[in-house]
């Protein structure tokens, strides 16, 4: 820390160390522009305690004008939106354990299995993938990609599937004939209803992510009515085709279902499906999310001691950044004594050469009129001179010293 005294100050709750509010903004910068630290450790080197988040968000008030004369507003902004990121990725396991919605940006745990996740949000509701983090429409997104589907999101995908094998032949064969004219009818009437819904949705989420009105969009619908609803009906007519082989692949199922071998081996496995729900094993799905959680948490418990200890400035880092630290304030130091105290020796008295430099018109004729003896700053076997055309060459080439020197000669 700089170790100012006319500066203000912030006190640290919980480790009661008082930092300045320059240094302790560009030290909270380092850790999270830098480092993507969610836990900022007390910028003290002896001490071990953490920085209140309370803290960190005083230092980064955007409603607090005064802080802009130490960083500006955006700058704060900036830093105080990925802290709070950090933050919360930190809490809820770190890297690939949360995941943000593309669209919204609220964070979301990691769920065993499912990987085809939909944002909360009743305002989002964007589907988007877990692994990557894109937004998605559809599992086609992870048959071209390296993304991988989840068992859970599978283990949904064939309910269908499930209800069929699992469910008792004489209900099946009860239940075929309206299943069947569902499936003849409803997907047909459904895919027209559902085309001009999905239209609509689309144009009322670019709608809400533009801050459109939504009358607009009212309006847009009621100008292509003329157009969705023909479309509509061909794609309805079109989808007979799919609708054709999907009852022949349920027709199969029930034809199966109703063999003896076929129904004696479900029968089996719905004996041990009974079995293990007596001995506390029914809900099979969740006893494998719960012990996998559980796995994930304690990884996640090893990584965030790990970046714990990555919190620590090593001594060398310190010291280096405490040495280039020190240099610069000792160069200002040294350019703000020059500039404030340096003189030429006259005959006639001492000119301020840092007045000379600021404004040297005014000091010019009196500097011509003295006989220069010593500058300075700068010894006499450097500058021995009676004529001031001559103090530019005779002053020594290198050093800040010589070129303030050189620059207040140039003003002649």
């Amino acid at each position: 820390m700089c170790h100012e005294t006319n500066t203000w100050r912030l006190y640290l709750r919980n480790c009661k160390h008082i930092v300045c509010v320059s240094c302790g903004l560009e030290y909270i910068r380092h850790w999270i522009q830098d480092r993507q630290k969610a836990r900022i450790k007390c910028p003290k080197k002896s001490c071990k305690r953490r920085i209140y988040p309370s803290d960190i968000d005083a230092l980064l008030n955007p409603q607090n004008p005064d802080l802009d004369h130490f960083m500006p507003l955006s700058s704060r902004e900036w830093l105080q939106y990925h802290h709070d990121r950090d933050v919360i990725s930190y809490g809820l396991g770190g890297d690939g354990m949360a995941q943000q919605c593309p669209l919204c940006k609220n964070m979301y745990a990691k769920m065993d299995g499912c990987n085809y996740v939909r944002c909360s949000n009743l305002r989002c509701n964007q589907w988007f993938c877990f692994i990557c983090g894109d937004p998605v429409a559809s599992f086609q997104h992870f048959t071209k990609n390296q993304c991988k589907v989840g068992w859970d999101d599978v283990y949904k995908l064939t309910y269908f599937l499930r209800f069929v094998l699992m469910s008792q032949t004489m209900t099946n064969c009860l239940i075929m004939p309206f299943v069947s004219l569902s499936i003849l009818v409803g997907i047909p009437l459904g895919t027209v209803i559902a085309f001009p819904y999905f239209i609509f949705k689309s144009l009322e989420r670019c709608a809400i992510q533009k801050g459109s009105s939504i009358l607009r969009v009212y309006f847009i619908m009621a100008a292509l009515t003329p157009v969705i609803l023909p479309f509509s009906l061909i794609l309805g007519i079109g989808s007979i085709f799919t609708v054709l082989p999907i009852l022949f692949a349920y027709l199969v199922l029930s034809a199966v279902k109703c063999f003896p071998v076929v129904g004696q081996f479900m029968k089996i496995l719905d004996y041990l499906s009974t079995a293990l729900g007596v001995a506390g094993f029914g809900d099979w799905k969740t006893i494998l999310r719960d012990a996998k959680a559980a796995r994930l948490e304690l990884e996640a418990e090893e990584r965030q001691k790990i970046l714990e200890k990555t919190e620590y400035i090593t001594t060398a880092d310190r010291n280096t950044q405490e040495r280039k630290y020190y240099d610069i304030i000792a160069e200002e130091h040294e350019y703000r004594e020059n500039r404030a105290i340096g003189a030429a020796q006259c005959e006639d008295g001492a000119v301020d050469v840092g007045r000379f430099i600021k404004k040297g018109a005014h000091n010019i004729d009196a500097i011509k009129e003295g006989n220069v003896r010593e500058l300075q700053g700068i010894s006499r076997e450097d500058v021995i001179v009676n004529d001031m055309g001559e103090v530019v060459g005779n002053i020594p080439k290198g050093g800040k010293k010589a070129k303030m020197f050189q620059a207040g000669a140039g003003l002649l």
